[in-house]
């Protein structure tokens, strides 16, 4: 086999992407000075696309300010070989092709990284306890590059947890799952 030129195969970012139809651009990932964003409102994941792809800089530089819906991401993966575009993305595996067009959404995407840096600016607090949805948990593990160990960080009863890699610019947020047994 070739060199795969896309993202990491096992990278699900689209698992936490949103299916809500009046969110559609939540619907996306979302790519912004060199990273890539998805979230549906409760969960958040920033990956760095130098580190969680073979797409070289050029490349990379050119997804700036650009979406790609979760579906056609997901497909994405199943190719070798990418090319990024002024209007979408071509790929390629073997003589199979496709074109995957970045989204045309109305309205912009959440300012996630503000999102993130407020997270993770706040104070960092002891807990005795908190309830996380697992399925959450999940849907991270496989959105998140080099999610399989992590440093959580608590931020205080009510705020997300914070998920990050050892040394990585890869960073997960989980809101907690509230019930009135916690």
């Amino acid at each position: 086999m070739g060199i795969r030129v896309n993202f990491n195969k096992g990278l699900a970012m689209d698992a936490v992407c949103s299916t809500d139809d009046l969110r559609p651009a939540m619907g996306c990932i979302y790519f912004e000075n060199g990273f890539a964003y998805a979230t549906d409102g409760s969960l958040l994941v920033r990956n760095e696309v130098s580190e969680c792809s073979s797409i070289d800089e050029e490349q990379i530089g050119m997804l700036n300010g650009k979406m790609i819906n979760s579906e056609s991401y997901k497909n994405l993966l199943r190719y070798d070989v990418i090319v990024i575009s002024e209007d979408g993305i071509e790929a390629q595996k073997g003589s199979q092709k496709a074109f995957f067009y970045f989204a045309d959404i109305d309205g912009k995407y959440p300012n996630a990284e503000k999102v993130l840096q407020d997270v993770l600016n706040k104070a960092t607090v002891p807990m005795p306890s908190i309830m996380l949805n697992t399925s959450n948990l999940i849907k991270l593990n496989k959105a998140l590059s080099g999610s399989d160990k992590c440093t959580y960080t608590f931020k205080g009863q009510g705020n997300a947890v914070i998920l990050q890699g050892d040394g990585s610019n890869h960073v997960g947020l989980i809101m907690p799952y509230y019930s009135e047994n916690v």
